[in-house]
């Protein structure tokens, strides 16, 4: 069994939080009165806060972790050998896939068919958007 736990990037000071991902309306509003329903907010509720998040910052831990330890969400940047990928979720497959950056690939590989001894978490897809660059 995997972890199931999300991250997302804080609104108020671009922080990185992990835990339970909620989508909700705005804290602190009534929801029994539907007459006037605010938009919906994201929040990561850890074991200690709940933060609001930028919505498309919202990542689901892979339940992998690269050569250093470090775990793999979606929207992660990854080395692996000389290449890089972008990680993400494919529902057609139910599989978290990569994407590769810079390479003219058919298909995309499943993330559990690359050797973890080898892949490296570099950055992610919100904060280093030049990697994507290839």
């Amino acid at each position: 069994m995997r972890e199931i736990k999300f991250r997302g990037q804080r609104i108020d000071n671009k922080e990185w939080v992990y835990g339970f991902y909620n989508y909700t309306f705005e804290r602190g509003h009534n929801s029994q009165s539907y007459d006037d329903v605010p938009d919906r907010c994201h929040y990561i509720d850890t074991d200690t806060n709940y933060y609001e998040i930028k919505g498309h910052t919202v990542g689901q831990y892979t339940g992998l972790k690269d050569k250093n330890g470090l775990e793999i969400y979606e929207g992660d940047i990854i080395k692996h050998d000389v290449n890089m990928s972008q990680v993400f979720y494919n529902s057609k497959h139910c599989a978290f896939m990569l994407n590769g950056i810079g390479v003219k690939t058919r298909g995309y590989l499943r993330l559990g068919q690359v050797s973890f001894l080898w892949i490296e978490v570099i950055g992610n897809t919100y904060e280093n958007p030049e990697l994507l660059k290839g």
